[in-house]
């Protein structure tokens, strides 16, 4: 008997940036998102030579060179955000405004910067001769964009909503006629539940990191003494062409757990999902019971892989 199922899970697209994953979920990091590497990279540009991110613009705050009073430069910018490592040593460095006499930090020292009240810093010398004449109107329209920018990370930080479920994919069946007396298999049934979760940020939806699913073979038997034969269980996953095979085991009388921790069913041998993943074009899974070490029944259940 091999039943088939078609179609599967579409990719996860998402970047996995300050997701609360599975503890055996890998989460990637957010230098895998170019967005989130490319909205970086603009936010100390902005620092570097403009003097203000849009935080720092609306709270009406530049960083300038201390000696120049200019906006000091896109490596600056970085090597400020490396040195504010220093001040996060007991938080001493971001405390240390409160008594030094031009309220810089270690950060600021170290890199030769000072924090100035200012929307209007006089411009890096690159872009000097872009400056136009100072413009009260031009000075709101630029405030209001930034305080926008800061409300639209405000909505996308704190405003989200998750929804997710599951839905059996693929259900097969084998049953067995009872041989005869002793332990008699009536039937087994190979199931994968696959499941999803997504989460919206704004007018933003994207998946969330799930746990890979497990692939089940559960079997039902008839014991009449029970105890007086040991039954043993195995589940088989190889490779369309009967490569690469994995095997686990489930003794009915011990407790078993996946590699995960997670506790199995006493009737059931699974297969992990981790393991599932390693099949990605198709798999096929041979599930047997075996009684006082004879086998006594099989069953092989195949995935055709991704549909056509």
């Amino acid at each position: 008997m091999a039943p088939a199922r078609h179609g599967r899970r579409p990719p996860d697209l998402a970047p996995g940036v300050g997701e609360t994953a599975p503890s055996d979920t890998v989460v990637a990091p957010w230098t895998s998102s170019p967005l989130l590497v490319l909205v970086v990279v603009a936010m100390l540009a902005l620092q570097g030579y403009a003097g203000a991110t849009p935080g720092k613009r609306v709270a009406g705050v530049a960083i300038v060179r201390a000696d120049t009073r200019r906006p000091a430069g896109f490596l600056a910018a970085v090597l400020r955000v490396v040195a504010h490592l220093l001040d996060a040593i007991l938080l001493i460095g971001y405390l240390r405004p409160l008594w030094h006499a031009e309220r810089r930090t270690v950060a600021d020292s170290v890199v030769g910067t000072v924090a100035v009240q200012t929307r209007e810093p006089p411009p890096h010398p690159w872009f000097a001769r872009f400056r136009h004449p100072p413009s009260a109107a031009r000075s709101t329209v630029v405030s209001v964009a930034a305080g926008l920018v800061c409300a639209l990370g405000i909505g996308f930080s704190t405003s989200y909503t998750s929804s997710g479920g599951s839905a059996l994919v693929l259900d097969a069946r084998c049953t067995f006629d009872a041989p005869g007396p002793g332990v008699a298999p009536t039937a087994v049934s190979v199931t994968l539940e696959e499941s999803w979760s997504t989460q919206t940020r704004l007018w933003v939806t994207r998946d969330e990191p799930q746990e890979p699913d497990p692939v089940d073979a559960r079997w039902e038997w008839f014991d009449p003494r029970p105890g007086n034969q040991r039954v043993r269980l195995e589940a088989t996953i190889t490779d369309r062409q009967g490569g690469d095979p994995f095997t686990v085991v489930q003794d009915p009388a011990e407790r078993a757990d996946t590699w995960t921790g997670e506790q199995v069913p006493s009737d059931t041998a699974r297969v992990p999902g981790d393991v599932v993943e390693r099949y990605p074009d198709g798999w096929s899974l041979t599930t047997r019971m075996l009684v006082d070490g004879a086998e006594v029944a099989s069953c092989t259940t195949t995935d055709v892989g991704p549909a056509a």
